[in-house]
């Protein structure tokens, strides 16, 4: 592993951890209503607050993930594109992946005109 490359796994980690911690300020202060005071919960957090929290973290979990992901596009393309159009659609196409020999495999056999031959079988 290079340098660069962790630096941006210690990056990762302290951006989740910061995440993380933003999310569940957040959840509290929704509700508690905290605005700066000393205020204490009325009710301890349950099992659906948990699993709001938990979704909501998924959430930024992927979005963070589909950022870093266009912007790696965005850094390759920005010195290899030749046009701005080229450039868009390389980061417009950033969350593709590339079809494997696995998807080739799973062709279904088909005729022709599959409506014509359903329509025949019909009336026969």
């Amino acid at each position: 592993m290079n340098e660069l490359e962790l630096c941006s796994v210690v990056f990762s980690c302290f951006f989740f951890a910061y995440l993380i911690e933003k999310l569940i300020f957040l959840y509290l202060y929704r509700i508690v209503g905290y605005r700066g005071q000393n205020q204490t919960m009325d009710k301890p957090l349950g099992v659906e607050d948990f699993a709001a929290m938990e979704g909501q973290l998924r959430g930024c979990v992927e979005a963070d993930k589909h950022y870093w992901q266009v912007n790696d596009v965005k850094c390759d393309a920005i010195h290899t594109a030749k046009t701005y159009e080229e450039f868009a659609d390389r980061v417009a196409a950033a969350h593709l992946r590339p079809l494997e020999k696995a998807d080739y495999k799973q062709k279904t056999p088909r005729g022709w005109n599959q409506f014509a031959a359903g329509s025949k079988r019909q009336t026969e």
